[in-house]
């Protein structure tokens, strides 16, 4: 994510991938049709982005 962007806008982000994810998991009528790597991959993405923000947040608070 860019640097100009506070920790505060990166956690709206991760909700809209998060939200994107499920819309994409929610479309697959075969889970077994989507690549488990794939899938974690962009899953640890959203989640690793959610916890730099977070600990973002705490040393600033």
């Amino acid at each position: 994510m860019s640097e100009n962007l506070q920790p505060i806008d990166r956690l709206d982000y991760a909700v809209l991938a998060l939200e994107g994810l499920r819309d994409l998991v929610a479309a697959v009528p075969n889970l077994q049709e989507i690549e488990s790597e794939k899938l974690s991959m962009l899953v640890n993405l959203v989640t690793g982005e959610v916890r730099s923000c977070a600990k973002e947040l705490r040393r600033a608070a």
